[in-house]
C-alpha cells in the first residue's frame, strides 16, 4: 500500500477518534459541573431552611440551567428576608438564579398573639407542675418517718416512734419562716443530753436542714 494512502487512513481515523472522544469528554464536563452545583445547593437549601419566622416548605433545582425555587411558610417574606436567603449563596460559592416564593403566610400580629398564648400556657404548666410536685412532697413527707425511724433504732436501740411534719412559723413582727418537727418516742427512759444531741446532728445532716426542732418524748403503749 502506498504511504500517501496510509498517512489518508490515518487521518481520517484519527479525525473519527477524536470526533468520537469530544462528546464525551464534553459530557464528562457537564456531569461533573452537574454534580458540583447539586452538591453546594444541598448545602446553602440546609443552610437557609429557617429564616427568622419563615420556614422552607419545599424546594427544586434545575442544575442544566442554574435555577433553585424555594417555597417558605410561616410569617410573610419581606425583602429583606428574600435578600438575606439569596445572599447566603455566596458562602457556598454558588452562581445560580434563586426564585423564592411565599408557600402560605401567617399575619405577623396573629403570630404573635399565639407566641405568647402559648407562653402563658408553657408558664401554667409549669407551675402546675411546681404544685403538683410540692403537694407530692407533703403527700409523701410523713411516710418518711418510717424511713426514719429503721435507721433512728440502728443509733439507739430505746427508740420506739417517730414523726415528722413542715410547719410555717409566724412572729409578731410580721415574718414567717419554716421548720420541721421531728417528734422521737423512746420506750422507757429518756435519752441523755448527748445522745440527744447526737440524734439532732444526725437528722440535719439526714435532711439537709438546720430549720430543724426535735421534740423527745416517752412513747404510752
Amino acid at each position: 500500500m502506498p504511504s500517501a494512502r496510509i498517512k489518508v487512513i490515518n487521518r481520517y481515523v484519527s479525525a473519527i477518534i477524536i470526533l468520537t472522544l469530544i462528546p464525551s469528554i464534553y459530557l464528562g464536563h457537564l456531569l461533573v459541573q452537574k454534580e458540583k452545583f447539586i452538591e453546594k445547593t444541598n448545602k446553602y437549601v440546609n443552610n437557609v431552611r429557617v429564616i427568622n419566622d419563615k420556614y422552607l416548605l419545599d424546594y427544586s433545582i434545575d442544575p442544566r440551567k442554574k435555577i433553585i425555587n424555594l417555597v417558605y411558610g410561616g410569617t410573610t417574606l419581606s425583602e429583606n428576608d428574600k435578600k438575606l436567603i439569596t445572599q447566603r449563596a455566596k458562602d457556598f460559592d454558588l452562581k445560580a438564579d434563586i426564585n423564592i416564593e411565599q408557600g402560605f403566610a401567617i399575619d405577623q400580629r396573629e403570630y404573635q398573639e399565639k407566641e405568647n398564648l402559648l407562653l402563658r400556657i408553657s408558664g401554667l404548666e409549669a407551675e402546675l407542675n411546681k404544685r403538683k410536685n410540692q403537694l407530692d412532697s407533703i403527700k409523701n413527707r410523713p411516710l418518711l418517718a418510717q424511713a426514719l425511724l429503721n435507721e433512728l433504732t440502728i443509733i439507739n436501740d430505746t427508740i420506739s416512734s417517730c414523726a415528722i411534719a413542715d410547719t410555717y412559723i409566724f412572729k409578731t413582727n410580721n415574718i414567717t419562716d419554716t421548720t420541721t418537727i421531728v417528734i422521737i418516742g423512746t420506750k422507757y427512759e429518756n435519752i441523755s443530753s448527748a445522745g440527744q444531741n447526737k440524734i439532732i446532728n444526725w437528722l440535719k445532716a439526714r435532711l439537709n436542714s438546720t430549720k430543724i426542732q426535735v421534740f423527745f418524748i416517752k412513747s404510752y403503749h
